[in-house]
């Protein structure tokens, strides 16, 4: 569990699909999207609740520390996308880390 959330790699394919994410257009949210991509199913109503308060706080920290965004999207070899404001793309790369790190999503059943 611990390898998952701070390794490297881990973030750093959190932030691609967090690009991924932000840059398709898709009439679903952004949570939902994200869950589906994931869990091939959508979030149950108190998932979604839940992972819409981690988002909202996730993204009032790195707008109000710009500094902690640059250096969060600066984990991993690839460089992040220059076209998506960085604490929003901080903010989704925190979502999907979060949806990746889920037992549902790491345990085969």
């Amino acid at each position: 569990a611990l390898t998952l959330l701070n390794d490297p790699t881990f973030t750093e394919a959190a932030r691609q699909l967090a690009t991924q994410l932000l840059t398709q257009e898709s009439n679903n949210d952004l949570i939902t999207r994200a869950f589906q991509h994931c869990l091939s199913r959508t979030p149950t109503n108190q998932e979604k609740q839940i992972l819409q308060t981690f988002f909202e706080k996730e993204s009032k920290r790195f707008q109000e520390h710009p500094d902690q965004a640059q250096k969060f999207l600066t984990v991993g070899h690839s460089q992040p996308n220059k076209d998506l404001p960085p604490a929003k793309l901080a903010a989704t790369t925190s979502l999907t880390r979060a949806i990746l790190n889920l037992h549902e999503t790491i345990t085969r059943y």
